[in-house]
């Protein structure tokens, strides 16, 4: 039995739709259950204070940048490298 090539792609291509339909639908479930969990006062207080630490271990990884770039234009490499250390040490934490 053979099947006209275009006939398999067209099919090929509507079951492909309909499998991201039902990816996005069940994606779309998942985030809005997470919404509703956070979107609680003891969900919003957990996100705003999550939302404060990766702000402020966000801007001492820049300060530690800033310095380091300082440090390199004043010819002080081992201590730039050191404070580059010290950034990457807050991202990875």
């Amino acid at each position: 039995m053979n099947v006209p090539l275009g006939i398999l792609i067209a099919g090929s291509g509507v079951s492909c739709l309909v499998v991201l339909y039902l990816i996005g639908r069940r994606n779309e479930r998942l985030i809005r259950r997470d919404w509703e969990l956070l979107l609680t006062p003891k969900g919003e207080k957990v996100y705003g204070a999550i939302e404060d630490r990766v702000r402020t271990e966000i801007d001492m990884a820049d300060l530690s940048f800033e310095h380091a770039l300082v440090y390199r234009q004043l010819g002080t490499t081992e201590e730039a490298l050191r404070l580059l250390d010290v950034g990457y040490r807050v991202i990875e934490k």
